[in-house]
């Protein structure tokens, strides 16, 4: 048997049709089988309702309807956050209606409260259905740079590099984006789909921090790196929503000095002295100056 639209008069208890029973018949039996059962039909207005609700720097799970029937059972209450349990309170009180399980109070709000929070509900429906009535809210915490200062990074051809970005925030998520130093083009969104070399890594969780690890360097990797928050993979870089760092090769500055201290050192100087006269009102001052003159090498 199916029953399809299933009404408040299919119920066994409210319904004309009362108690259902299935027959079944045998060959050579002369009394059938029967099986007796109930159809019990359960209106939304019996179903008791939660709200949770954000108040200052708490949360409170609020019991708003306490259902139709006033004796359904409550088996347990509790708070979870992204799916782990924090508090549980097992068979409340019936008669309480409204807050009865404490509410989670924020202390130096960070990133580490963002998340999902569910207030979740076990009654007895009839005394006899189990069923869970809940509702949640998600808390996030605006983006921020723990510091935004620009970095330098050194490294040889061949190495193993990895940027840390200081972005914070929940839920987080920011792009990579390189300027080229030889063609001072920027490429927005690099990740491992675009080049082998790059692995784009976030952790999740309560830390949310996010790496870019580029394996194997080679010429076309020195440049400066930006870790923005996201925007839709834009090429434009804001200063005020991005982390700069700038990825050079370890040895270049020793190799655009070296001709430079090279050339100081062949240079001779020819000293000379000259005679400075400074009046100042009725007297004079007479300044020896030494003077060196530069000589090009020879």
């Amino acid at each position: 048997m199916r029953i399809t639209n299933v009404t408040i008069e299919d119920d066994s208890l409210y319904g004309e049709l009362g108690r259902y029973e299935c027959d079944a018949f045998a060959k050579n039996e002369s009394a059938p089988k029967r099986h007796g059962f109930t159809i019990s039909v359960i209106t939304r207005d019996e179903i008791p309702k939660l709200v949770v609700v954000l108040h200052t720097n708490s949360l409170i799970c609020n019991l708003t309807r306490r259902g139709k029937n006033k004796n359904t059972p409550l088996k347990g209450i509790s708070w979870y956050k992204d799916g782990k349990l924090l508090v549980s309170l097992r068979n409340p009180e019936t008669e309480i209606k409204e807050v009865f399980l404490a509410p989670l109070k924020f202390k130096d709000v960070g990133v580490r409260d963002g998340g999902n929070y569910t207030c979740l509900m076990e009654v007895l429906l009839r005394h006899f259905k189990s069923y869970i009535v809940s509702d949640y809210i998600v808390i996030h915490i605006a983006p921020w740079f723990e510091n935004r200062d620009d970095k330098t990074v050194r490294a040889k051809l061949g190495d193993n590099v990895t940027l840390e970005c200081s972005a914070r925030g929940y839920p987080l998520k920011v792009e990579w984006r390189f300027k080229s130093e030889r063609n001072k083009t920027v490429k927005s969104c690099i990740v491992s789909s675009t080049d082998e070399h790059y692995n784009d890594v976030t952790q999740d969780g309560r830390s949310n921090r996010n790496y870019l690890t580029i394996t194997n360097l080679d010429k076309a990797h020195f440049g400066v790196y930006y870790c923005c928050l996201q925007a839709g993979c834009s090429d434009n870089i804001t200063e005020d929503q991005c982390q700069r760092f700038d990825l050079v090769e370890a040895g270049t500055e020793a190799h655009l000095r070296a001709p430079m201290e090279m050339w100081w050192a062949k240079l001779s100087f020819r000293p000379s002295l000259a005679c400075v006269i400074v009046p100042i009102r009725d007297s004079v001052v007479i300044h020896s100056v030494l003077i060196f003159s530069i000589l090009p090498p020879k």
